[in-house]
């Protein structure tokens, strides 16, 4: 996620932090526990956005797909140009738990929202991560 979009005194980007940290100790559940704790907090749909965003990770294919589909859905209850680099990687996500969950019109639909996001983000590295998973998809389905 886009450091310009979070406010690292935020409760809810500080327990995502916590939870992102506990995953790279492979403590799975502290993390899940830090990401729900973040839903709880929240109260703006930025929040919820960013909160949701994580609570989908590690989480069963329909679990997460409904993450997904919250984080995009509060997504798009901000103001568009506090979000607007964040999305990409929303539709992403969420494309591919529609993929994961073999709701394939859904996905492909989602992977070009995620394409056609992409004018939002400037050209670097983290751009060309996105651009390139979402073509790699449209092309294992075949698209």
């Amino acid at each position: 996620m886009n450091n310009a979009l979070l406010d690292h005194t935020n409760p809810v980007v500080q327990l995502c932090i916590t939870g992102t940290q506990a995953e790279m100790h492979d403590q799975i559940g502290a993390a899940q526990a830090a990401y729900q704790q973040a839903w709880a907090l929240a109260q703006t749909p930025l929040d919820r956005c960013i909160a949701a965003h994580y609570c989908a990770r590690h989480q069963p294919l329909a679990t997460m797909l409904e993450w997904n589909q919250i984080a995009l859905e509060q997504a798009r209850l901000v103001e568009s140009s506090a979000i607007s680099e964040f999305l990409p990687s929303l539709y992403l996500n969420l494309a591919w738990s529609y993929e994961q969950n073999a709701q394939i019109d859904q996905a492909l639909e989602q992977y070009q929202a995620c394409l056609t996001s992409l004018a939002a983000l400037a050209e670097d590295p983290y751009r060309t991560m996105i651009n390139d998973s979402a073509l790699a998809a449209l092309q294992r389905l075949d698209r």
